[in-house]
């Protein structure tokens, strides 16, 4: 197979998706990420269902859930508009923001893509010039392109910002309720995000699971989230109409927040350590609900 000289490089990426199609660059990232062929024939783990999903599972259908200002009227309808982050604009392009009038924290982000954001904490910091050569090229890059997810093929790009939801002193943990025909099965819990960036993984009961998905886990034991019990209600009530699901939540001290839903988690390249548990969560997903 044809060798990619760097490949997490997203022009990389883009390049073999074009030249070879979707289930080239399936098969050479698979290998590359896993240590093994990808099985499409007889897919068994939930990193191998993914890969099915994006060639078969007409995954087109959920992108207005996937588009970050569109699924903000899904969630306001399905658990209440309290859940979604307040709003301070949404532009066609860079020179539409007026940074004189947004506070000296908010996040930006790509409404057309996930990674793409950016966390403003001093305003007055900000370079300027470098941001919009970001912003730039993600309005010119369909996330499709560089990721072979074709949830985020049908998406135009914009730019959504948002309230800065933190709070001094506090980590923001992100909190990722994997869904599966509507239940939530596990959590993986991210943290520290601006220094050491730590990942942990419970069930439900919050349980620790000794598994490992890219970054190493937390050294100290994780408290157990107050409002856990509400966010797992909120993620099944979110989940109730999909196979499979990723459903992203924040909690500050009284509040639950909607990040996100990811229908292709991690666009199943991530490698579970050990890699029972991607067996066994792939026994859980029923590919014939697509």
């Amino acid at each position: 197979m044809e060798k990619v000289i760097n490949v997490r490089s997203l022009d990389a990426k883009k390049d073999y998706l074009k030249k070879y199609g979707l289930t080239r660059f399936i098969e050479f990232y698979f290998q590359h990420y896993h240590g093994y062929p990808c099985s499409f024939d007889n897919p068994q783990t939930l990193s191998e269902k993914i890969q099915w999903l994006k060639l078969h599972g007409k995954l087109e259908r959920f992108a207005r859930y996937v588009d970050k200002f569109e699924v903000r009227e899904f969630i306001k309808h399905s658990v209440g508009s309290e859940h979604v982050i307040p709003l301070l604009g949404l532009y066609s392009g860079f020179g539409g923001i007026n940074f004189d009038s947004l506070p000296e924290k908010f996040v930006l982000k790509a409404t057309h893509g996930s990674g793409w954001n950016e966390v403003v904490l001093n305003k007055r910091e900000l370079d300027l010039a470098a941001l919009q050569q970001k912003c730039d090229n993600w309005l010119t890059t369909n996330f499709y392109d560089v990721s072979g997810e074709p949830n985020y093929r049908p998406l135009k790009g914009r730019i959504i910002i948002e309230t800065y939801i933190g709070e001094e002193g506090r980590d923001l943990k992100d909190y990722k309720f994997f869904c599966f025909h509507g239940e939530p099965l596990f959590i993986q819990v991210d943290s520290e995000r601006f220094g050491g960036h730590k990942r942990d993984l419970f069930t439900t009961d919050w349980e620790p699971l000794a598994v490992q998905m890219l970054y190493p886990p937390s050294e100290e034991p994780l408290e157990k989230p107050l409002l856990l019990n509400e966010m797992t209600a909120i993620a099944k009530t979110l989940s109730k109409d999909f196979p499979l699901v990723r459903v992203d939540l924040y909690q500050t001290s009284n509040r639950i927040y909607f990040g996100e839903l990811t229908f292709t988690p991690g666009s199943g390249f991530i490698a579970y350590d050990p890699k029972e548990y991607d067996f066994y969560y792939g026994g859980q997903l029923d590919l014939s609900r697509y």
